[in-house]
């Protein structure tokens, strides 16, 4: 599906959602925090370009038929026993789109691994996760991929270390 991305100039490019975890429909007060951007940064800064074509389709999009992107989860723990769930994009080639794509909602989802470069400004972290490398694949058969694996220690970090719930939770809300 081919159509031009349209955005308001004083709409977010994500939401915070403290009500129902997007996946299962539980109820998240005060369990997890649950932030979804909308697009890659990428596609948000060409929104007014009346020239540029985006291919959406949600979990997919590609700029141009030259970037494509994937919809992936970032997720950590925070304090107080707290979970961080960030759907976030990957900016990745036409051809791993392709392959992902291809491969969705079959059998062979789950033993599916996307590769590409983080594609969203992720506060409190900023630029130095933007295009980092990152891998993700499924958690199971109904699931967007969960990014498992990075070469950046940064990353690793928040994968694998109880992160500040205030601290992250105040700089996504003021995103």
């Amino acid at each position: 599906m081919r159509k031009t991305l349209r955005r308001a100039r004083n709409r977010r490019p994500a939401e915070l959602d403290h009500q129902f975890c997007e996946h299962c429909g539980e109820g998240a007060e005060g369990r997890w925090v649950s932030w979804r951007f909308r697009a890659p940064d990428r596609i948000q800064a060409l929104a007014d370009d009346s020239a540029v074509r985006v291919a959406n389709s949600g979990d997919f999009m590609k700029v141009d038929d030259e970037v494509a992107y994937v919809r992936v989860l970032l997720k950590g723990r925070l304090t107080g026993g707290r979970e961080l769930v960030l759907g976030i994009f990957l900016e990745v080639t036409a051809e791993e789109m392709h392959r992902v794509f291809q491969l969705w909602g079959t059998g062979e989802h789950t033993s599916l691994v996307v590769s590409g470069t983080i594609a969203n400004r992720l506060e409190p972290w900023g630029d130095r996760l933007f295009g980092v490398r990152a891998e993700a694949r499924p958690p199971d058969g109904n699931s967007l991929p969960q990014i498992f694996a990075s070469p950046d220690a940064l990353l690793m970090s928040i994968l694998t270390e109880e992160l500040p719930y205030e601290e992250i939770a105040t700089a996504l809300s003021a995103q």
